[in-house]
């Protein structure tokens, strides 16, 4: 029905609706116009758009012939044989999705964000789907692409695939394996130390030397946090593509699990409060644990004041 429904008893005007609306047709305002709604569930109209769906273009007619005219109106009606007729050509709409499928991070935002749910990302795969029966050419996917890779063309240009249902392949990203700490070494006795130093030094054993264990891989490029700027909106949980992030709102506090993060720079990307970056670099004080937690502070709305209640007036005393 093309509605839009507001319930302002729910609404906690944290801006993360405005702040990520692709048509701009949101805005957090501070005071009321003159005519808006200001009832605490309120519906909007929208405009219905419907796109047509991709039939066959039906074969150009010829120009009609007087003479002719007067001939098929004295002769019979022939009857159409079917097996003669031409098969009519497809149409695909000149404006489409233009994707680089080499840039892609397969986050999965344009899939998520798609109102028509004509894209599919399948990760194992690399491969990212689009539907273009489905697809109304928004462009939502373009807009919040983080990697730009998805763009709204008027044209077609050579090479790209004109298919109703097409399948690309992106380049195979992995994320090295972060390895595990060495255990840390015992302190040196004193009393071990003297009777080493007395006894004669042995050739080290080849097969006895234990191999060096690897540090843990903690790469440089990863998210900085400023967790006192947070408004715990659950933002970057929800769009998170490895689910690396969990909220909890209750003790305000924001984790990061790094062995599943892929800085692929979606949460930083859509955060309304700009609490997140993606830094290539580690600056002094950051956490590098591999699962780190930061604490938030507590905010809290005031309560809704309860509505004055008018008195009954007293014998004697006029009506208001």
């Amino acid at each position: 029905n093309r509605t839009w429904t507001i319930d302002r008893e729910k609404c906690i005007t944290c801006g993360v609706c405005a702040d990520g609306c692709p048509a701009r047709c949101l805005t957090l305002a501070d005071a009321w116009d003159a005519g808006e709604k200001q009832e605490m569930k309120s519906t909007y109209q929208g405009k219905v758009l419907r796109r047509p769906p991709a039939g066959r273009k039906p074969a150009p007619a010829p120009a009609p012939s007087p003479i002719k005219e007067e001939k098929a109106a004295e002769a019979p009606m022939p009857k159409p044989s079917p097996v003669k007729e031409a098969a009519p050509e497809a149409s695909v709409p000149d404006t489409h999705i233009r994707i680089e499928a080499e840039k892609c991070l397969f986050c999965g935002k344009c899939e998520h964000n798609c109102p028509a749910g004509a894209i599919s990302i399948d990760r194992r795969n690399r491969t990212w789907t689009i539907d273009r029966e489905k697809c109304i050419t928004c462009g939502v996917c373009a807009d919040g692409c983080p990697a730009r890779c998805l763009t709204l063309a008027d044209a077609w240009e050579a090479g790209e695939k004109k298919e109703m249902k097409s399948t690309y392949q992106g380049k195979v990203l992995r994320r090295p394996p972060a390895g595990r700490k060495p255990a840390p070494a015992p302190a040196p006795s004193p009393i071990k130390e003297e009777k080493a130093a007395e006894a004669p030094m042995q050739k080290p054993s080849p097969i006895k030397e234990a191999a060096p264990a690897k540090e843990a891989a903690v790469p440089d490029t990863h998210i900085r946090i400023e967790a006192e700027k947070c408004l715990f909106c659950g933002k970057c949980e929800h769009n998170c593509p490895a689910g690396a992030i969990s909220i909890d709102r209750r003790n305000r506090t924001w984790t990061i699990d790094r062995e599943k993060c892929i800085t692929c720079g979606v949460c930083a990307d859509g955060c309304p409060a700009h609490c997140l970056t993606l830094a290539d670099a580690w600056e002094a004080g950051e956490k590098k644990e591999m699962k780190s937690t930061y604490q938030g502070k507590v905010l809290r709305r005031p309560p809704r004041p309860a509505p004055v209640r008018k008195e009954a007036p007293k014998d004697g005393e006029p009506h208001a």
